[in-house]
């Protein structure tokens, strides 16, 4: 990279070819080192009669007497370079944010100048179309070149209608928890259920079954065997016949309510680590002697 900064690249019609002495006047303006960010626009200049219309990247056009034009974009020019130095900082300043967040490992981010705005907003995983299947919704830091104490953040999807203007660690932390909280409850959202119960109408071993599984907390899907024949069918070739049938993550079916698969699936979905043997629940169920294992299957046929 040359250390001598390159002549503004300025777009020039080649319909309309500027007059020599503004181009010799636009010929001694050089180009900034512009921060890794996107900045919106680009630089231009046309003549339009007695005026001059020019655009400088990351600003909206202007429109000058033409008497004026070499004044005011001098002034303007300043001006811009002034705030490409700004952006720097504020760029390197929301990285630093998104580092302290958690942001930087495995999220795309994306860096946009808003030079007239005099503002910087950081985005992570930008596009919201690619990120709708998965927890790690766009986040992101607008930083204001006037405020050294404070950021913007905005987290999609958190309803709120503006950004929440925080100091810069409490920013990091605001966007750190809202991720953990946003990816804790995209699992429990999105988690296969592990045991399904396939239900018929009126079937009285089903409600128990129901009742049984929900009173443990064990999270299961229903599948109403009423509205899916092709699933009758098949349970009768394997010999299913009665409902609930009761399957488990592993993919064992079992017919018919049995309070011995109930509870093994409960044992199953309970940690090992001997809580529940000291809890008052289990102490009950002690005094009250052994499981049921007299009870019968109970069910309706398919």
């Amino acid at each position: 990279m040359s250390s001598e900064p390159a002549t503004v690249p300025f777009s020039i019609s080649e319909d309309e070819p500027l007059p020599a002495d503004i181009q010799r006047f636009l010929s001694g303006f050089r180009e900034p080192e512009y921060p890794d960010a996107f900045i919106p626009g680009d630089t231009w200049v046309r003549i339009e009669g007695d005026h001059v219309s020019y655009s400088i990247v990351g600003w909206e056009p202007r429109d000058v007497d033409r008497p004026e034009f070499e004044r005011v974009f001098t002034e303007h020019w300043s001006e811009h370079t002034r705030r490409v130095a700004a952006a720097h900082e504020m760029v390197d300043r929301a990285h630093a944010i998104a580092r302290q967040a958690g942001l930087i490992d495995g999220d795309h981010l994306e860096a946009w100048a808003h030079l007239e705005d005099d503002q910087v907003d950081l985005r992570s995983n930008p596009d919201p179309a690619e990120y709708l299947d998965t927890p790690d919704r766009p986040v992101t830091i607008t930083v204001w070149h006037e405020y050294t104490d404070r950021v913007g953040v905005s987290i999609d999807g958190d309803g709120s209608d503006g950004p929440q203007v925080l100091p810069d660690a409490e920013a990091a932390q605001a966007i750190s928890t809202a991720r953990t909280q946003r990816a804790a409850g995209w699992d429990q959202e999105t988690a296969e259920p592990g045991v399904t119960v396939y239900m018929t109408p009126g079937c009285m071993g089903c409600r128990m079954t129901e009742k049984k599984l929900s009173e443990a907390g064990i999270d299961f899907e229903r599948v109403d065997l009423s509205e899916r024949p092709e699933l009758v069918q098949r349970f009768r070739d394997e010999g299913l016949v009665q409902a609930p049938i009761i399957e488990s993550p592993d993919g064992e079916r079992t017919a018919g309510f049995d309070p011995a698969r109930i509870r093994s699936i409960m044992a199953a979905a309970t940690p090992p680590d001997g809580a529940a043997a000291s809890s008052p629940s289990s102490s009950v169920a002690r005094r009250q002697g052994p499981p049921q294992q007299a009870e019968e299957r109970r069910g309706l046929s398919l």
